[in-house]
């Protein structure tokens, strides 16, 4: 039975950043689970429709038993909940400039005193929030329950998240903000995106880790943790057992087929790719030329240092 308190560990950070990775590795854990994007699949990953997209497990998304399983616990618990749209995003506001004013984390306490002020001014927002936090409560109770697992793991990243699930009483929330060096980082928006120039995917990358960084300031300093994807990479069982310490968890050795553990992911390309063998991505170095990086360290280069990296 899952506790009236759900136990909840947020992956934060930007794109890019092991998060799938690690969302495989903590789903095959013996007392984790999780489903990588909690939001559901993003429109630009339904290339053939959502009648085509497919679970990691093999099946469509939208006939796969455990999906079907969780959907039914969901509308059981009272909220609303479709395969097709999940509605997990907490989307306040239907302009993306009011969106970022209701939900971007910021350096400033008193940004958040001027949202409670300024949020019941937007007709519908506080009610809004209020059936997406339920509904983000269910999906997780839905999937602990199917799974039979005790820590749900959300990969969303998106750091704006961490406000909102601090806010729902019956989660007990902690925080990973996981980041990679702003190289690495800055090439992987350039390589999925071509309209992104050395200089834009180092803001990418800048502004991700930074809003995750200001989001630290939702939870407790002993409910959040940074980590970096080198580490995660060069000690994959150390990092878990370490996770597993860090949210209060049973420590549990990860297989060395973790990949081929039964799995529900939802995200990016590497959830029904992947080979399962862990190991740093540093294509970047073949992708960036000198004058990319020059232009990487001219705007991230601060940054990534204060995240952990030795560079530059």
């Amino acid at each position: 039975m899952v506790p009236d308190r759900v136990p909840y560990l947020y992956i934060s950070g930007a794109s890019f950043s092991g998060s799938t990775l690690l969302a495989f590795l903590l789903n095959a854990h013996t007392h984790m689970v999780s489903v990588s994007e909690t939001c559901g699949v993003l429109p630009h990953r339904l290339i053939k429709g959502i009648d085509e997209y497919r679970c990691s497990c093999g099946e469509r998304l939208l006939s796969c038993p455990f999906f079907i399983d969780v959907q039914e616990r969901i509308r059981e618990q009272g909220s609303t909940f479709d395969l097709r749209d999940w509605k997990n995003h907490f989307r306040l506001a239907d302009s993306l400039l009011f969106q970022r004013l209701l939900t971007r984390p910021t350096p400033w306490g008193w940004s958040e005193l001027l949202r409670n002020v300024v949020t019941p001014l937007f007709p519908g927002a506080a009610r809004r929030e209020r059936e997406i936090a339920a509904r983000n409560l269910h999906f997780a109770r839905a999937v602990l329950e199917v799974s039979g697992k005790r820590l749900f793991v959300d990969a969303q990243k998106d750091p704006a998240r961490v406000r909102f699930l601090s806010r729902i009483e019956e989660l007990d929330l902690y925080v990973i903000h996981l980041v990679r060096d702003a190289r690495a980082g800055a090439s992987s928006y350039m390589k999925h995106n071509p309209a992104n120039d050395a200089r834009r995917g180092a803001r990418r990358w800048l502004n991700a880790n930074l809003t995750s960084d200001y989001a630290r300031h939702h939870v407790p300093a002993s409910r959040w943790m940074r980590l970096r994807y080198d580490d995660l990479c060069a000690d994959h069982q150390g990092v878990i057992d370490h996770i597993s310490d860090f949210t209060g968890t049973p420590r549990a050795a990860i297989p060395a087929s973790f990949f081929e553990t039964p799995h529900h992911i939802v995200g990016n390309e590497m959830r029904l790719a992947g080979t399962g063998e862990i190991r740093p991505d540093n294509s970047w170095r073949k992708r960036l030329d000198d004058v990319q990086v020059d232009v990487v360290r001219r705007v991230a280069g601060a940054a990534n240092r204060r995240f952990g990296f030795d560079w530059p």
